[in-house]
């Protein structure tokens, strides 16, 4: 996937990748907008985020979809072109945001771009996961469309062989259909932010102890299972809730004229005089 949206094409929608301190990730995002991108407008919205200075810095306040849209059709006008949206950093806008309402935000803006005639876009996020609780973490993973996730490469963990891999990259991709693509990749970022990429090798299944089919009744004291007279003198036995013939017989031809018969135990103390035990007042 990681070759798709350096080339332009890959998922649409929010894309965010997600990097820690033993993993950067900003490097991989300057190569996909060195890959993908033909003009660049860069917009400063860390220097001044809460407009003090009066500086023509963009303050938190005005990032909001109209005014997201407006600076994109200034530079696209009406075209109709490709276009990629990219946010070099989500964490200090969730510093100021809930994480639902950035993420309902960024929405509004693709469907106002849309709407707009601007054609069809990404919008790319890096966030540092460092930085957030797991529950915001998981708002942003749920209203994406693509998460990838970077981690470092474990040391003794069978590396690519085509180049030194910079870290792994685990994407996950939700398509329109609701379905979720998952790839693993090894990549690097090599000089003038070439992106190299290979698919990591899934390991081979291999048979091991636990994995072998074991008989749970070997070791027992006792036997489970029946001989083939045991099973027929099993089968032999009634059931209870099967009636013979001839009892099925002796209930049909009772039917409408039900009796109750009542045995008293010997414990049981019965007046026929005071049946319902009522005159001892």
């Amino acid at each position: 996937m990681l070759s798709g949206l350096s080339g332009g094409s890959g998922p649409e929608g929010l894309v965010v990748v997600t990097d820690s301190l033993k993993c950067e990730g900003r490097s991989l995002i300057k190569s996909l907008v060195k890959g993908a991108a033909l003009r660049l407008r860069f917009e400063d919205g860390f220097s001044d985020p809460l407009h003090w200075e009066q500086s023509d810095a963009l303050p938190l306040e005005r990032f909001t979809g109209p005014e997201m849209v407006s600076r994109l059709e200034m530079d696209l006008g009406s075209a109709g072109t490709r276009w990629m949206l990219v946010l070099d950093s989500l964490s200090q806008l969730l510093q100021a945001r809930r994480a639902a309402t950035l993420c309902r935000d960024l929405h509004t803006f693709q469907r106002r771009a849309a709407s707009a005639g601007l054609g069809t876009g990404r919008v790319l996020g890096l966030l540092h996961a460092d930085l957030h609780q797991p529950q915001e973490l998981e708002v942003v993973a749920q209203m994406a469309n693509a998460v990838v996730s970077l981690t470092p490469v474990p040391q003794g963990h069978q590396c690519c062989r085509e180049f030194p891999a910079h870290a792994i990259a685990t994407c996950f991709h939700r398509r329109k259909s609701g379905k979720v693509h998952r790839t693993v990749e090894y990549f690097t970022v090599e000089d003038g932010l070439r992106l190299r990429t290979a698919g990591v090798p899934f390991p081979e299944e291999t048979p091991t102890e636990t994995s072998v089919k074991t008989d749970p009744t070997a070791d027992l004291t006792f036997n489970l299972r029946l001989t083939a007279e045991e099973q027929q003198a099993r089968s032999s036995v009634p059931l209870p809730y099967h009636l013979s013939p001839a009892r099925k017989a002796a209930l049909l031809q009772g039917e409408g004229r039900g009796k109750i018969h009542y045995q008293p135990d010997a414990s049981d103390d019965f007046d026929e005089e005071d049946p319902d035990d009522d005159l001892d007042i």
